[in-house]
């Protein structure tokens, strides 16, 4: 309405003759032109728009669709039909040839109602249109970039599953063949959610799309269909130079390890020679492809995922290392103290082992960190249970430590975490493995200071008693540790 109102006001301007200053000074382009498109008049925005300077006379005598791109000229003669036909004003979206680009413009248009008969008749009965010129460039732009950000991943920048449809949907012809399409899957991103976490898992899509834009060409187009799937079109490439391509990305990637866990993909890959090939057939051959590999590659491999977090865990802190290694011992000889089976005693030395595992998602930062540790630390310190849980859970194996290990830092009086249960709702290996971890931490100074001397463990231990430990276990504890004859031989540290 506001542009409606402009246009009457400076068609007035431009009659009256007194106001042409107005006229040529304002900010958007008017152009006058004979309902053929040859130019009356024009003021200097316009000029400026379509390169033809400040002058606005350079521009008069011109035809007025000389500006236009030949593939909005339709448009516009269609809106000067309308105008013509009922008198009304309208509008139409085109785009100028400007002196060095091409301009986005709303032309807001209505028929010119000249006053004098003389003067119709001296244009030989032709009608005159008045438009006014809004650059729209640079809404243009944005939604442009609109549009390119619905096409792209959050997370990577990858192209996404909106491309990738639109791609499937619209690709015909041989002018990209041959083109081979490979599918591309992360390997365990789920246990790395699981277990790790989502920030690992998303880390681990990062790693593996920035390898992948690494050695991309220009005519490759990669894009992140789904959580851990990638697909990959290699326009104009054949089956050889996109396995080369693969096997260098998968070499690099290689050596990345999140928590433990080695990043890597399976893959697998088919070619489009003839035009009259279905496309979807050919990336449903490499998709079953990858999944064949998939499964090929993942026998076995969960047996190794827990030796794999370990002994990176241990690699970045070899005080988790040794503490693992004690409590492993110490839980087993009380275990045998108390006279359990040596199926129990066995599982207990697993478990002392691994009870940490969950610390593999915790930053060096803080895991060697020689201070006390803050309460923001503290609190990160104690998802690893809960961690090493989904760690443990993913394989049936290790269901049931997984079940003990999460329960091994609730208090006897419900003062604990994860959940705050407690009495006998905690498992019995929970709370033993919270006792002799709790001793091991207290006298080796695990964040915080070692204590003087057994003396003052068990003084601890006794003190809380009934809060923080089983009272039953507690005193069987310490009447284990107070035993002279006990033989430790096989179950201290070495070191």
């Amino acid at each position: 309405m506001e542009q409606k109102d402009d246009l009457k006001a400076s068609e007035w301007a431009v009659k009256e003759g007194g106001y042409k200053q107005i006229f040529d000074g304002a900010p958007i382009g008017y152009v006058i032109y004979e309902e053929d498109g040859r130019i009356i008049t024009a003021n200097r925005a316009f000029g400026r728009m379509v390169g033809a300077g400040e002058n606005s006379t350079e521009s008069e005598s011109k035809n007025f669709f000389d500006y236009i791109l030949p593939e909005y000229e339709d448009v516009m003669w269609e809106m000067i039909h309308r105008i013509l036909c009922y008198g009304e004003t309208d509008a139409a979206d085109i785009e100028l040839q400007g002196e060095c680009r091409t301009i986005a413009v709303t032309v807001t248009s209505r028929k010119y109602q000249e006053r004098a008969e003389d003067n119709w008749k001296k244009r030989g009965g032709k009608a005159v249109i008045w438009s006014a010129l809004t650059d729209t460039s640079g809404l243009k732009r944005k939604q442009m970039e609109i549009m390119e950000l619905s096409r792209r991943d959050a997370l990577t920048g990858m192209y996404n599953r909106h491309f990738y449809d639109d791609f499937v949907q619209n690709q015909n012809g041989d002018s990209e063949l041959p083109l081979t399409v490979a599918m591309i899957d992360i390997d365990g991103l789920k246990m790395i959610n699981d277990s790790l976490g989502h920030s690992f898992g998303d880390r681990a899509i990062i790693k593996v799309s920035r390898v992948l834009k690494k050695f991309a060409s220009p005519n490759y187009l990669i894009i992140r269909t789904g959580g851990d799937e990638i697909v990959i079109f290699f326009r104009k490439t054949l089956l050889e130079e996109a396995q080369i391509y693969l096997n260098k990305v998968q070499e690099e990637i290689k050596s990345c390890i999140l928590g433990g866990l080695p990043v890597s993909f399976s893959w697998g890959y088919a070619v489009k020679k003839e035009p009259e090939e279905s496309l979807v057939t050919i990336i449903s051959a490499a998709e079953d492809m990858m999944y064949s590999r998939k499964l090929l590659h993942s026998t076995g491999k969960k047996y190794e995922t827990i030796d794999l977090i370990l002994k990176t865990l241990f690699d970045r802190n070899s005080k988790i290392y040794r503490h693992s290694q004690r409590v492993s011992r110490l839980a087993g000889a009380f275990g045998q103290y108390l006279g359990w089976e040596q199926e129990k005693i066995h599982f207990l030395r697993q478990l002392g082992y691994v009870h940490d595992i969950g610390m593999a998602s915790i930053s060096d930062e803080i895991l060697n960190k020689k201070e006390l540790l803050n309460e923001e630390e503290k609190k990160e310190i104690r998802r690893h249970s809960e961690t090493g849980y989904r760690i443990l859970r993913s394989m049936p194996e290790t269901h049931e430590m997984a079940r003990v290990l999460l329960f091994h830092h609730e208090n006897w009086d419900g003062s604990g975490y994860p959940y705050g249960i407690q009495g006998q709702e905690i498992p019995l290996e929970s709370r033993l493995l919270m006792l002799v971890d709790a001793y091991d931490r207290m006298k080796y100074g695990y964040y915080g200071k070692a204590a003087e001397n057994d003396k003052a463990i068990i003084s601890e231990l006794e003190r809380w008693s009934g809060r923080q430990f089983d009272p039953w276990l507690e005193r069987q504890f310490v009447k284990w540790m107070e035993e002279p004859s006990k033989d430790t031989k096989d179950y201290l540290p070495l070191f």
